[in-house]
């Protein structure tokens, strides 16, 4: 791997963590060589949120672990995505005076007026991941993408909110921290996924991005490069394998196992009489009976999910479709049910990252690790400002590291 500093990126699933370390290199299609990445099992995570402190550290030591052996470096910062039911986005819209006499528009006045929006919109115990600029208003002028340099008297914005539970928040930070690495941003597990998975066309056309991962359904929606919605359900691959437990009456572990050797998304297609038996021989069952239980819980998510898109007004209107992404994301047939429950164009996507191996280019749960680093590394110099948690310093980075990474949240949007 060539020389230079190392962005690291850090997915908690509730399933297993993973993590990528990329490093600048222009030669390389994404513009990054990929010198590491792994996945450990899960420990102390629920649903996307770190339960147990202790047990979540364990399982981040063995990572970076893992992840220093390939790089033969150490490894004390990271870039990491946040999940659970607690994140949501919020559409909010601020309002200020400008502040110059001859009435130009500067950073200042863009920097007041999202924190006009951020005000309104989050309420206690909250704390803001993202404020997505959607259009800026100058004196009543709509559609306005970045006001600075223009002339008016009163500046508006519409953004989108993107918020987490700041107690949950504090549990992701101890767990890091007693790894012994410091986080250097925070970033919406949602957008990471749409990053990791959707090219810009497909952002500019209208797209949803759903990542099936174990313990939640992490989602978000696209329209003309801007991101509209994004959210997660607090379902997820394992509770499919849950059902197949209960439905089946068999072990956890056998359900896991059968759902990704024989699962099925659309019942009908399993033969009635193509039987399988249970490897301990004390039954067998058709693998319509097992597609039947797959379809159930998955038809709950889409529904869930088509909730969501009649919210903002989107239900089957995205020409882009959905694209489908997440470790439980393999499922046979999960393109055609989500098709035909969301009446929109469906396909499974993969991380899009070329330069990278063929093990996480061909994974789709790797698609929020990858996405956090590609918008770490991404060009900060944009003038349209989406901003995080500012309140994470960056100490021992080199100078233009340290900028990227603390800007590298503006470049959610293209």
């Amino acid at each position: 791997m060539s020389s230079g500093y190392v962005i690291v990126g850090i997915e908690l699933g509730s399933s297993f963590f993973r993590g990528i370390a990329v490093r600048p290199e222009e030669h390389s299609p994404d513009g990054v060589e990929v010198g590491a990445w792994a996945k450990v099992p899960s420990a102390g995570v629920r649903r996307g949120v770190v339960v147990d402190v202790t047990e979540a550290s364990r399982a981040l030591v063995a990572l970076r672990s893992e992840l220093e052996m390939q790089l033969h470096d150490r490894i004390s910062e990271a870039v990491v995505a946040v999940s659970g039911a607690h994140l949501a986005s919020v559409p909010a819209r601020g309002l200020v005076a400008v502040a110059r006499a001859d009435g130009e528009i500067g950073e200042e006045d863009v920097r007041r007026v999202q924190d006009a929006a951020q005000a309104a919109a989050i309420g206690a115990n909250r704390e803001v991941l993202h404020v997505l600029e959607r259009d800026f208003i100058v004196d009543g002028e709509n559609g306005v993408r970045d006001p600075r340099g223009m002339r008016g008297v009163r500046l508006e914005l519409e953004a989108l909110i993107i918020a987490v539970s700041t107690s949950h928040l504090r549990s992701l930070e101890e767990a890091l921290g007693a790894a012994g690495i410091t986080p250097i941003a925070f970033v919406a597990a949602p957008l990471a996924a749409a990053r990791g998975v959707l090219t810009p066309r497909q952002k500019e056309l209208g797209t949803m991005l759903i990542d099936l991962g174990a313990g939640t359904t992490d989602f978000s929606v696209f329209e003309e490069g801007r991101c509209l919605h994004a959210g997660i359900i607090p379902i997820g691959g394992a509770h499919i394998s849950n059902d197949i437990a209960i439905g089946l009456r068999i072990p956890i572990e056998l359900a896991e196992e059968l759902k990704h050797a024989h699962g099925l998304a659309i019942a009908r297609t399993g033969g009635k009489r193509e039987m399988l038996d249970l490897p301990d021989g004390t039954g067998s069952f058709t693998r319509k009976q097992l597609g039947e239980i797959i379809e159930a819980r998955l038809l709950e998510i889409f529904d869930l999910l088509a909730k969501e898109l009649e919210g903002i007004g989107r239900a089957r209107l995205l020409p882009g479709g959905i694209v489908l992404g997440g470790g439980s994301s393999g499922i046979p047939q999960l393109a055609d049910l989500a098709k035909a429950r969301l009446k929109l164009p469906a396909a499974v996507g993969m991380p899009n990252i070329k330069g990278g191996p063929l093990e996480i280019r061909q994974d789709p749960a790797f698609a929020t690790p990858v996405g956090v680093v590609l918008l770490a590394l991404e060009d900060s110099s944009s003038k349209r400002a989406s901003r995080g948690l500012t309140r994470i310093s960056l100490p021992g980075l080199p100078k233009d590291v340290s900028k990227t990474v603390k800007g590298f949240l503006r470049s959610l949007l293209p």
